[in-house]
């Protein structure tokens, strides 16, 4: 799968970096995003595993990341 988005903000690089830090905006930036359930114990840390669910038009998308 691939996926492509570009975005131009006019914010300070801190601001925009605090917003997508934020697990709670990604249905604000991620088209179709439905939830995001953790898997492993390392929250926002290297090796740290998430649920991925989407809906997409007429189709749902899960996926481990």
């Amino acid at each position: 799968m691939n996926y492509t988005s570009q975005v131009i903000f006019d914010a300070p690089i801190d601001k925009v970096v605090l917003l997508f830090d934020n697990s709670e905006n990604l249905s604000k930036w991620q088209e179709g995003f439905i939830s995001m359930t953790l898997k492993s114990r390392k929250d926002k840390k290297t090796g740290a595993k998430y649920d991925m669910k989407y809906k997409i038009d007429f189709s749902r998308i899960y996926f481990l990341q």
